[in-house]
């Protein structure tokens, strides 16, 4: 009887490895988006995440970072890259963000290697 049970649990296991798992509303497919971090800010939900730009190598290069934002948990936007660190003097990288909302402004805070924690705010 062993052998039985045995040969149905190696039949379930197969039937169910053939099937493939897929998000139903994915936030995005088309970033390297990394260390999410999210606010709610006028009703609308904005995730921000550490982007790896595409370099070229195995490596990964996080010098910026990007935003999604949606109303329903189901339609997101892409708002693209929000921050580049390279654009600035005092920055270089830019990971793991966090994101503050206060008095109708957001700012982002980073670590930036091992340089002093950096924050940015939003333009009006």
């Amino acid at each position: 009887m062993p052998s039985a049970m045995l040969i149905a649990v190696i039949a379930i296991i197969a039937l169910v490895s053939g099937f493939s798992v897929r998000a139903d509303y994915p936030i995005v497919s088309h970033h390297y988006a990394a260390d999410p971090a999210a606010v709610e800010f006028n009703g609308r939900l904005y995730v921000y995440c550490s982007n790896d730009d595409d370099n070229g190598t195995n490596s990964y290069i996080m010098s910026s970072l990007t935003c999604f934002s949606t109303d329903d948990l189901k339609n997101w936007t892409d708002h693209g890259v929000v921050f580049r660190a390279t654009n600035t003097s005092w920055a270089s990288l830019a990971w793991a963000p966090s994101a503050v909302s206060n008095q109708s402004k957001v700012f982002l805070y980073f670590a930036n290697s091992r340089q002093p924690l950096r924050w940015g705010r939003a333009k009006d």
